[in-house]
């Protein structure tokens, strides 16, 4: 059965149901992957359910040796924070003896960085996506035309691009103004 949803005011249609389908994990990372190629990029991509538990992950062929598991760290943080990893990062930037309680309590070890998001169902969070290294906040790329570093009007940078078009979702910017 398929459902339409509404995921930060995209629509999309995807299974019913309380969990994400590997099938879904591939389709997300597949969508990665090419956006990734179009800029150039050879990173990770890691997707977790809910609970932070691996669902699928991918290594692009020249992606550093660690991109999988800062993907992983990403995506849990992401899935079991229900939000941006920047979000997180920031707040704990604020509050380095909270966030050392944090790791005290998380179940996986986690990544502080841009570049994870949850998988949201409607408003309820099934998972997160993250970039590994590899995929980076550019804002400019040698053999990459500017433009196809936009999201409709507007300027982006190439990781926070390839997260928002894998999980169908308008682009929003993790990274400020990027890096050039």
């Amino acid at each position: 059965m398929v459902s339409t949803v509404t995921t930060n005011g995209a629509t999309n249609a995807l299974p019913t149901g309380p969990d994400l389908t590997l099938a879904e994990a591939r389709e997300i990372i597949d969508r990665a992957v090419s956006k990734a190629g179009e800029y150039l990029q050879n990173g990770a991509f890691a997707v977790v359910d809910a609970a932070g538990n691996v669902v699928s992950i991918s290594k692009m062929d020249d992606a550093p040796a660690v991109a999988p598991r800062v993907a992983r760290a990403k995506a849990v943080l992401a899935a079991i924070m229900q939000g941006p990893t920047n979000t997180f990062a920031e707040r704990m930037d604020q509050h380095p003896v909270r966030y050392a309680a944090y790791l005290d309590m998380l179940p996986d070890k986690t990544f502080p960085g841009g570049g994870g998001a949850p998988i949201m169902r409607g408003k309820r969070c099934v998972g997160g996506l993250a970039t590994g290294p590899g995929v980076a906040p550019l804002t400019s790329i040698p053999g990459v035309h500017p433009t196809q570093l936009t999201s409709g009007n507007a300027s982006g940078n190439a990781e926070d691009l390839v997260i928002c078009y894998a999980l169908r979702v308008p682009y929003r910017s993790q990274h400020g103004a990027g890096v050039h």
